[in-house]
Order: structure tokens, then sequence, then C-alpha cells
């Protein structure tokens, strides 16, 4: 139940079995790494956590246009950053996915360095803006960044039963355990 997942191959390996795919990175495939969906979801709760605020303390939007410019930059760019790592870090396992199988960093089609450099680069430039915002925001965000890579990314979506890869299976085995009285 909490066995490690391990990878079949590297990269590499991924990178030549689909054949006719470019070999080289675009900017399409750094937007894929970014993961624009994650991001833009993130935004709409962030901006909507920001209004809420301003609203029930009285304050002006224009009058905090900075801070809440600075904070949903840096929400953003932490987002992508650690979403860019979370492709880095699960570049082994996406090829074990037939839904992630095809991912620039499964396929080699952006190096793990190139991918690495980008999560590392966007997390940091997401930290600053965050501290321009205010430190609170800044701690959050850097909290929010390390659940996300080293909590789920590295440590539970790779020892538990309950992660993406293994999601249809565990819940396979809990039905056959129902149907068969078991816990």
């Amino acid at each position: 139940m909490n066995k490690p997942i391990t990878s079949v191959g590297t990269a590499q390996d991924a990178g030549s079995r689909f054949e006719g795919e470019r070999a080289s990175g675009t900017f399409r495939d750094v937007l894929t790494t970014v993961k624009l969906g994650i991001v833009n979801s993130n935004l709409i709760t962030t901006f909507t956590g920001l209004w809420l605020a301003l609203r029930y303390t009285g304050q002006s939007f224009l009058d905090n246009i900075w801070p809440i410019v600075f904070v949903l930059v840096g929400t953003a760019l932490v987002i992508a950053g650690g979403c860019s790592l979370n492709n880095f870090i699960d570049r082994d396992i996406d090829q074990l996915m037939e839904r992630t199988q095809r991912r620039p960093s499964a396929t080699g089609r952006l190096s793990g360095k190139q991918v690495l450099i980008l999560g590392f680069i966007l997390s940091l430039a997401g930290m600053a803006a965050l501290v321009a915002a205010s430190y609170t925001a800044a701690v959050f965000g850097l909290i929010g960044l390390f659940v996300y890579v080293a909590v789920y990314t590295m440590w539970l979506k790779r020892t538990h039963s309950i992660n993406q890869y293994d999601r249809r299976r565990y819940f396979r085995r809990c039905a056959a355990a129902d149907r068969l009285g078991g816990d």
C-alpha cells in the first residue's frame, strides 16, 4: 500500500518512444510545463481572497493596486515554478501514466536541467514579487511551494497508494474489499 513508485526508463527512453515528435523544446512546451490551468485556477481564488479582504476591511482596490499586482504576479510565478519543479521531479513516473507520458519533461523535449532551472527562476521571481507585496504573502507563498514540491510531489505521490498514478487501482481494490466484506 505504501510502496514507492519507480520508473521503467529514462526521459531519453521515453523521447524515443514517440516518433514524429520534435526533439527541441518550444514555447508551448514551456507553457505545458508550468501548467497554466493550475496557475489560472489558483489566481481566481487568490483574486477572490484579495477582493473579499478589501471589501470587508473597507479598503479601496485602487489604493492597494500595487500590492494586489505584486500578490497576483508573485502567486502566478510561484505556482508556475512549483509546477515546473513538479515536472522535473516526476519526469520518470510521468512516463508510466498515459495522461502524462507526452509531457515535455517526460519525453525529453525539454531537458531535466531546463525544467529545473525554469522552476527555480520562476519560484525565486515569484517570491521576490510576494516580498514586494508583504512579508506575510511571501511566507504563505513559500509554505505553499514547500508543501506542493516537497510534501506532495516528493513524498506523498511516491509513497501512498492514493495518488494520480495509482488512483484507479486503489479504488478498484477498495470496491473489491467492500464486496468481499473486508475492511
